[in-house]
């Protein structure tokens, strides 16, 4: 009988421009549900060029705030081969039209906070997935970022405190699949990639020698924050501030949760299990997420 345990992470989901249909989230999710209950063979997705991404299995108990479902990820290309351990022979899996391997990551969306309690699952969607696929389905620019601690979101938020130097770190990653989609990031990949480089960090000081009142551009905390939230696997994120205080560092300075160990069957545990413990994670969270998301 085996068990495992899973990291849950905690985000908070907002258009990024107020001018489609909806005005929140929630609305979205709201809209899936119905749909999903008036037509069983309805699952919103986004068709990329290997993969399939889709909400399934979208539930809302009656008289609750809160969705439960998954996202999966339909793999449709690079499959394992299968071979007798016995002989020699090979073969490719034979998946039939519309098939493909999934991978699943279980969620609870709570409506009050536009808050995604998300399954980390580092073989299914990350959370730029998602925000693309929620961004496919409402036809509105959809970002989902990371709840900060109090102390450190209240710090990111203010613009008093100015950024005036930020470090990354990462581990390059080989494939091409993998690199961010804007261009400086994708560039550097590239050069280091072609250099043989396995790792990289970067350092950008506003403050060089003999001035005193240099800063960086406020645009700089929501590039790191969607950065650590990538593939990429980034061991640092820090941004410092002209008040002397100490660093945020936006891969630590994060609301994280993790389960018990939940019994396994198969490659997934019961889906009740898992919600149950999303749940118990939210909810010896939900303090402290509350003071960063109430309104007031």
């Amino acid at each position: 009988m085996a068990f495992k345990k899973f990291n849950v992470g905690f985000y908070v989901g907002c258009f990024a421009k107020d001018d489609g249909q909806y005005t929140d989230v929630s609305e979205v999710f709201e809209l899936m549900h119905k749909k999903m209950k008036e037509d069983d063979t309805y699952f919103p997705a986004l068709d990329k060029e290997n993969d399939v991404y889709q909400v399934r299995d979208l539930i809302k108990p009656v008289g609750g705030s809160t969705y439960k479902g998954y996202f999966a990820k339909f793999r449709k290309n690079d499959l394992p081969h299968i071979a007798n351990q016995n002989r020699r022979e090979e073969s490719e899996l034979d998946l039939g039209e519309a098939q493909g391997l999934i991978e699943k990551n279980y969620f609870l969306f709570d409506s009050r906070y536009q808050l995604l309690v998300f399954q980390v699952n580092s073989s299914g969607l990350s959370i730029n997935a998602i925000s693309e696929l929620i961004t496919e389905i409402s036809k509105q620019t959809l970002i989902f970022n990371p709840v900060l601690t109090k102390d450190a979101a209240e710090r990111v938020i203010n613009n008093q405190h100015k950024t005036k130097k930020y470090e990354l770190g990462f581990t390059v990653p080989q494939n091409p699949d993998l690199y961010p989609a804007d261009t400086w990031s994708s560039s550097l990949f590239s050069l280091l990639n072609g250099q043989g480089g396995a790792s990289c960090t970067i350092t950008v000081n506003a403050n060089p020698q003999g001035r005193k009142d240099g800063r960086l551009i406020d645009g700089v905390k929501s590039w790191l924050t969607k950065f650590t939230d990538s593939d990429i696997p980034v061991r640092l994120s820090k941004i410092w501030f002209e008040d002397g205080t100490d660093p945020i560092d936006l891969v630590a300075d994060r609301i994280k949760g993790h389960t018990q160990p939940i019994e396994m069957n198969g490659r997934y545990p019961s889906p009740d299990d898992l919600y149950s413990e999303l749940a118990r994670c939210k909810s010896e969270r939900e303090e402290e997420i509350g003071l960063v998301l109430a309104d007031g």
